[in-house]
């Protein structure tokens, strides 16, 4: 059975086609920029804030339970505890969204040639430096 040539060709068909899906996947996901090293906080030295709740949930065959998130504080809501200064890292995901931001705390990163603009379509045109834009 297995040296049936009508099942051969059908197998080299089947695998050809995988092939060329995987080829295509490969070729989109560079144009599209979606790599491992293509996102900035996939980085290691990429500062995530505020730091994103520690998952509830346990990892497909672990028999460990991952350790509890911090108890997240109370934040009462006209924002009296930020301004007091006792933080809010530890916020319960879902919860009192936004409250455990502080601009300050964030690293914006600075400048660079970079320009966009809306075009007439109501799209966002990047480009690589002024010039691109006024050679336009």
């Amino acid at each position: 059975m297995a040296e049936d040539p009508g099942i051969t060709k059908e197998l080299s068909e089947i695998y050809t086609n995988i092939q060329k899906i995987l080829d295509l996947r490969h070729k989109y996901m560079r144009l599209s920029l979606q790599g491992k090293t293509d996102n900035p906080k996939d980085d290691a030295s990429w500062n995530i804030y505020p730091p994103p709740p520690a998952p509830v949930w346990v990892p497909e065959g672990s028999q460990v339970l991952p350790p509890l998130p911090p108890k997240a504080p109370t934040i009462p809501h006209d924002g009296s505890e930020m301004n007091r200064g006792l933080g809010t890292k530890g916020r319960k995901a879902g919860h009192d969204i936004g409250s455990d931001f502080d601009f300050e705390e964030c690293e914006v990163p600075s400048g660079d040639e970079m320009e966009f603009r809306l075009d007439e379509t109501g799209v966002f045109q990047v480009y690589e430096t002024k010039k691109g834009l006024q050679s336009l």
